[in-house]
């Protein structure tokens, strides 16, 4: 038997599932990118850099770690609390979930805003898979946020209440 998950017939503070498997999706790519980037770092191997060319002028900067340890770890360890906590909130549907990940990717889109900046502004050169870790931290910020609004803060739930 499906179970529908539409506005109206939502409990309250929620999310419908697709945004958290959305969230979970991109959370792995991101996953992914920044295992690779650290597994790299701790191999000491040069990294393939696509469409920018200045992978190793980012990773060999003395911005690429933070009290010793490679930025890429912390990532790695970032999405997946991300990952985990949407895999959690679809098991469990509990609200304490949608706020862990609305304060994760927050804070994982104001740390790739942090980062991007130092690459266009100080190291002045991209890395590939800092962007594409900026792209995603940006897509589940965007996510989390359209459904925060949409589905789980008060405004919503109060103007869905109004309408019944």
């Amino acid at each position: 038997m499906m179970i529908s998950q539409n506005k109206s017939e939502m409990p309250y503070k929620t999310i419908p599932n697709a945004f958290a498997w959305a969230i979970l999706a991109v959370g792995f790519l991101g996953f992914v990118d920044a295992l690779y980037l650290t597994a790299k770092r701790f191999l000491g191997s040069p990294l393939q850099c696509y469409f920018f060319g200045g992978c190793d002028a980012v990773n060999s900067s003395p911005y690429s770690n933070l009290l010793g340890i490679p930025l890429s770890l912390y990532g790695s360890v970032f999405y997946l609390l991300v990952v985990l906590t949407a895999v959690y909130y679809l098991q469990s549907k509990n609200p304490v979930a949608v706020k862990a990940l609305m304060a994760l990717t927050t804070l994982g889109f104001l740390f790739a805003c942090y980062t991007f900046s130092l690459q266009a502004f100080v190291i002045k050169a991209y890395c590939f898979y800092c962007v594409l870790s900026m792209v995603t931290s940006t897509a589940n910020f965007v996510l989390m946020f359209i459904a925060w609004k949409k589905y789980f803060s008060k405004e919503s739930n109060t103007l869905s209440e109004e309408k019944i």
